[in-house]
């Protein structure tokens, strides 16, 4: 190829970028980003699970083997009463398994924590506060049938009245949720197993309190019926807390 066509051939090539060139303009830009964003966020919407699945599959995501594992503990505490005559004997293993029946709700609580999984949870649709807050209530309302229908056993069949099952399992029971909910948004606590071992210092002492027949039946049931209410008061509390926090808790965990 000669020198003259090389010549043409750069002038026509820079002809054509001359005429394909477009001038940019920045509010057009602005405006096309926001019709894909509204674009994206109408098909996203379109495909969004409901409020009805979004729950149905929070269900199937909790491990049933830790529900089998509290009824196993109940039909436990349920043999004790029937072949125990002692009361010490009796509120010393209703106290442990109360402890223990609350301490099973930590491994699904804890696992989104352990697998690491709470940055992909807090960039979905639904917030990580709506899936801490429908596996709680899930807990809740499966734990109070189960532990409705214990209690109606044991009051109709062991003879045990309503404010002594309150007192020696449903109390201790609740002091250790509220552990539980207490250390699920904790930054200085970065272990399920530290929660499992503060809620068994909390099982020792309260075993020891309710071995001593002296103290125990020194507390009168009034007091009993404030202790109880107040506990439970701050189990919401907990709750509470571990709900609204568990976003800005658990994010900024670092990596172990």
């Amino acid at each position: 190829m000669k020198k003259n066509d090389y010549a043409d051939l750069e002038k026509k090539l820079s002809q054509y970028r001359t005429s394909m060139y477009i001038e940019k303009d920045a509010d057009k830009i602005k405006a096309t980003a926001a019709m894909s964003k509204q674009a994206y966020c109408e098909t996203a919407h379109h495909r969004t699970i409901s409020q009805f699945e979004f729950i149905y599959e929070q269900v199937c995501y909790i491990r049933k083997r830790w529900w089998f594992a509290q009824i196993i503990i109940l039909l436990t505490v349920w043999q004790f009463i029937n072949l125990t005559g002692d009361a010490g004997v009796v509120r010393r293993y209703t106290g442990a398994a109360a402890s223990m029946f609350a301490i099973m709700i930590l491994p699904e609580l804890w696992k989104n924590r352990r697998n690491r999984s709470i940055e992909i949870e807090a960039c979905a649709y639904y917030s990580l506060r709506q899936i801490y807050a429908v596996r709680i209530v899930v807990f809740v309302a499966v734990d109070s049938l189960l532990l409705g229908i214990f209690a109606c056993a044991v009051s109709f069949k062991a003879d045990i009245m309503p404010v002594q099952f309150a007192v020696d399992f449903l109390l201790p029971m609740t002091v250790t949720a509220s552990i539980c909910m207490r250390t699920l948004c904790s930054r200085a606590i970065s272990s399920e197993y530290i929660a499992v071992m503060i809620s068994i210092f909390w099982t020792a002492i309260w075993c020891r309190f309710i071995l001593d027949d002296e103290i125990y039946n020194a507390v009168t049931p009034p007091i009993w019926t404030g202790i109880c209410v107040f506990v439970f008061l701050y189990l919401i509390y907990a709750i509470r807390r571990a709900v609204c926090e568990c976003e800005r808790c658990n994010v900024t965990d670092p990596v172990l």
